[in-house]
C-alpha cells in the first residue's frame, strides 16, 4: 500500500477550502461567519446543507453527513465489548462514553489462543514481518 508523504499530506491540509469549492461551481453563501452551499456528494439539494468554516478550514454536511475525519482512536480490551457497559458504575456515564467510542467505529474482534501462551514465537518465517514495509 503506497503512503502519502508527509510534505503532500501538509499541502493538502494548508489548501484553501473556500477557494477549492468556488472553483468546482459551487455558489457559497454567507450564513454567520460561515459559508453553504449545495453537496456536491449527494443529490437533491433543495437548500444549501454544506458548510464550510473558512477559520477553521474544515466542511461538513448536515445532509450526508459528510466531513473530514476526525482524529482517530485505537481502543484494545481483553474484556468483548458486549461487557464493558457493565464495567461502569453510573449507567448515564456509560451511555456517553461508549456511545462516543463505538459509534461509527471498525470493530475488530481477535479469536484464536493468545500469542503469550504460544511464546509469542512465529509458526513458520513466512509469519515474520518483512522488515522492508
Amino acid at each position: 500500500m503506497s503512503r502519502i508523504s508527509v510534505a503532500e499530506l501538509e499541502r493538502l491540509k494548508s489548501l484553501d477550502l473556500v477557494r477549492l469549492v468556488a472553483s468546482d461551481g459551487l455558489v457559497l453563501k454567507r450564513i454567520g461567519k460561515d459559508l453553504a452551499c449545495a453537496c456536491p456528494f449527494h443529490e437533491g439539494d433543495r437548500e444549501p446543507s454544506l458548510v464550510v468554516s473558512p477559520a477553521s478550514n474544515l466542511f461538513h454536511c448536515f445532509g450526508c453527513g459528510n466531513a473530514p475525519p476526525a482524529q482517530r482512536v485505537l481502543a484494545t480490551s481483553q474484556l468483548p465489548l458486549k461487557l464493558w457497559h457493565s464495567q461502569f458504575t453510573v449507567p448515564t456515564l456509560a451511555d456517553a462514553i461508549l456511545d462516543r467510542l463505538v459509534h461509527n467505529a471498525e470493530l475488530v474482534e481477535l479469536t484464536g489462543e493468545s500469542m503469550r501462551k504460544k511464546g509469542n514465537k512465529p509458526a513458520t518465517g513466512e509469519d515474520k514481518a518483512d522488515p522492508a514495509n
